[in-house]
């Protein structure tokens, strides 16, 4: 319940909204690359948000399907929850997207970036 009097700050999108197409896309990707960070790869579970994280961030189904030998199909499966990746394969394939995300936000070409990502790293 919220307290009376208290405003509830904007979202990331509602942030995202007042900044340039270019930087709000980074700050999007950075918010995503955070989420996935945080999740454990050796949840079954997990790899419904994993995966739904990184399609959001601007990531397709042909280049995860491309980066992990699969085909799209297997993508998807893992985006509806239905299958996730093999046991000893989870930490490798979490590890690579969360560098295909880092690349993404490096592809907006903001300077700034780097910090931002290397905090992400940090935290």
């Amino acid at each position: 319940m919220a307290i009376a009097g208290r405003r509830r700050g904007p979202s990331m999108e509602e942030l995202a909204n007042q900044l340039e197409p270019a930087k709000a896309a980074e700050l999007l990707v950075l918010v995503f690359i955070r989420e996935v960070a945080k999740l454990d790869p050796d949840d079954k579970g997990a790899w419904q948000k994993i995966i739904s994280h990184a399609l959001d961030a601007g990531l397709s189904d042909g280049q995860l399907a491309e980066s992990f030998s699969c085909n799209q199909m297997t993508i998807s499966r893992w985006k509806r929850g239905q299958n996730a990746p093999a046991p000893m394969a989870r930490k490798a394939i979490k590890a690579e997207l969360l560098d295909m995300l880092r690349k993404q936000a490096m592809s907006y070409g903001q300077g700034a970036v780097t910090p931002h990502l290397e905090a992400v790293a940090a935290g």
